[in-house]
């Protein structure tokens, strides 16, 4: 939906291309979210310095290692 919408402030869909395709959009469910979604990316690194076997290290003294409170 935002990709249309964004388009459409482009000038790259008219008026009616742009209201056909949010209507489209809508019936497939992309107002609300996007179907199927997408895995949210999650960090190895640092699930590899909280938890590796080698380097245990509490959240607390990694935050005091990248100076965060």
């Amino acid at each position: 939906m935002a990709m249309t919408h964004r388009l459409h402030e482009l000038h790259l869909l008219s008026d009616w291309q742009y209201r056909s395709t949010c209507v489209t959009l809508s019936d497939l469910g992309y107002r609300s979210a996007e179907p199927g979604g997408i895995i949210p990316e999650n960090s190895q690194l640092l699930r590899k310095v909280m938890f590796g076997s080698a380097n245990k290290i509490s959240i607390s003294e990694a935050a005091r290692s990248l100076d965060l409170s």
